[in-house]
């Protein structure tokens, strides 16, 4: 999607694949708004199984993206641009780094809903933070496994602080 806006609110978008990015959904610009639905069972062989972000705005305030894997991001790459979470559930994906969401660049946002039982390989379970902003003021991320030493949530920091 480029420019312009895409509200989903309710149906299924399920078993897509993509032999790059964004499995089910691919974003370079505009906006989508998610408020209800589910995204479920897509693939993508590098980045973002559920929905990969390269610029532009993910908003969702309901709905679920679950069942869903890639590379990096089983559950959302975000590589720039901006995603928010206020409601709506981020569960059971599975990738090898950031099973639920990976950030490469740009911001998120959690003010509500769930990243809950993501699985990731190596690192991030529920969220791999490599760059960009993180923000959480309500909400919960429970129940994610990674194999890495911190398989919650994995932010690339310099010594001492690993």
């Amino acid at each position: 999607m480029g420019d312009g806006t895409l509200e989903i609110s309710g149906g299924n978008i399920e078993n897509n694949k993509s032999t790059q990015y964004g499995g089910a959904i691919n974003i370079v610009g505009g906006t989508i708004n998610i408020t209800g639905g589910d995204i479920h069972s897509n693939i993508a062989t590098i980045d973002g199984g559920g929905a990969y972000l390269g610029g532009g705005t993910l908003n969702i305030s309901g709905g679920s993206l679950n069942n869903n894997s890639a590379k990096n991001g089983g559950g959302i790459y975000l590589g720039s641009g901006d995603l928010k979470l206020s409601n709506g559930k981020v569960e059971s994906n599975s990738s090898t780094n950031g099973a639920g969401i990976y950030v490469s660049n740009g911001n998120i946002t959690i003010e509500g809903g769930e990243v809950y039982s993501n699985k990731a390989t190596a690192n991030g379970g529920a969220i791999y933070l490599g760059g960009g902003s993180y923000n959480m003021s309500n909400g919960s991320i429970k129940e994610n496994k990674a194999v890495a030493p911190r398989p919650s949530f994995r932010r690339s920091f310099p010594e001492p602080f690993r």
